[in-house]
């Protein structure tokens, strides 16, 4: 699957932040983020806020999500949550629009 490289901006979907979903600097949710100092960034924040920091080790979020269709499915991973796969509603929205 092709990663995401920009934020999901449907928060209002987020049913769990995970330790690792939501990013410090600008608090979207985004396929992956570092650690540094105990706090999640993306990598767009981090490049900003540690320019000299090539070092980091970017991981897939753990942020759970709900269907954005109103299917009743929760606790989606970030890939399930885009690629619609908990109903034919989403699998068939997301044909029809990039949420991403």
């Amino acid at each position: 699957m092709k990663k995401p490289t920009v934020q999901v901006g449907l928060d209002k979907y987020v049913t769990d932040h995970g330790e690792r979903g939501q990013c410090f600097g600008c608090k979207s949710f985004f396929y992956d983020t570092a650690l540094m100092n105990s706090q999640s960034y993306c990598r767009l924040c981090f490049s900003k806020k540690f320019p000299e920091n090539s070092t980091a080790i970017f991981e897939k979020s753990d942020a759970k999500f709900h269907c954005f269709k109103e299917c009743g499915a929760r606790n989606l991973s970030f890939d399930q949550f885009i690629l619609g796969i908990c109903c034919d509603p989403a699998a068939n929205f997301v044909g029809n629009r990039i949420l991403f």
